[in-house]
């Protein structure tokens, strides 16, 4: 696999140096996001799946540690 990927003989593009602004770029970019109905409700429901379960992931070595009684640093191997 790496001789033929070595082997392969590729043409070199040249970078293409875009200049535009940077604020209106990202104004298209969520115009489409917000503006498509299938990617809106991807990235709403992942915002909302987020924020709840953000809390129970910061939480949880608490709730194991006093409410469970665990011990973080003990472990039966």
């Amino acid at each position: 696999m790496i001789i033929s990927l070595l082997r392969m003989k590729v043409p070199h593009k040249a970078a293409v140096k875009k200049e535009g602004n940077m604020f209106k770029d990202l104004k298209e970019g969520l115009d489409y996001t917000f503006g498509f109905p299938p990617i809106r409700y991807l990235i709403i429901l992942l915002g909302i799946v987020s924020l709840m379960g953000t809390s129970y992931q910061v939480l949880m070595p608490v709730f194991a540690k006093e409410i469970l009684h665990g011990d973080l640093i003990h472990s039966d191997f």
